[in-house]
């Protein structure tokens, strides 16, 4: 797998992927809460490198969002076929799940504890 191309935003890294996948993660300097016009940047961002059918990697970090940047991004989830976020801490994993149960959305969307099973659920046939 290669980076073909690697876009940057004031919060985000993207990577879109020679294997279909867009990779996007929260840069490290981002410390902040993100607001709103954080997500209305990294949406913009995402829709200029992704085709419909891509598939899309999220790496939560800090989890800490404002309603108006929940909202944004709960819009946002027909972007890509399926999406696997990665949650890296327990709380993570504890936001994530609450934030796809009360956002239901209307793409395959699961949390993961790893890449490599995320990635493998992208690249199969599972919804």
């Amino acid at each position: 797998m290669d980076i073909l191309q690697t876009y940057y935003t004031s919060s985000l890294e993207i990577k879109l992927r020679s294997d279909g996948i867009i990779e996007v993660h929260s840069r490290p300097e981002m410390k902040e809460r993100y607001e709103d016009y954080h997500m209305n940047e990294n949406v913009a961002k995402i829709k200029e490198v992704n085709e419909k059918h891509s598939l899309i990697l999220v790496f939560i970090t800090n989890g800490k969002y404002s309603r108006d940047a929940r909202r944004i991004l709960s819009e946002q989830f027909d972007l890509a076929e399926k999406v696997a976020m990665i949650a890296k801490t327990p709380y993570q994993t504890l936001v994530g799940n609450f934030f796809l149960g009360i956002n239901k959305p209307s793409i395959n969307i699961k949390l993961f504890n790893t890449q490599k099973k995320a990635e493998a659920w992208l690249h199969s046939n599972e919804s």
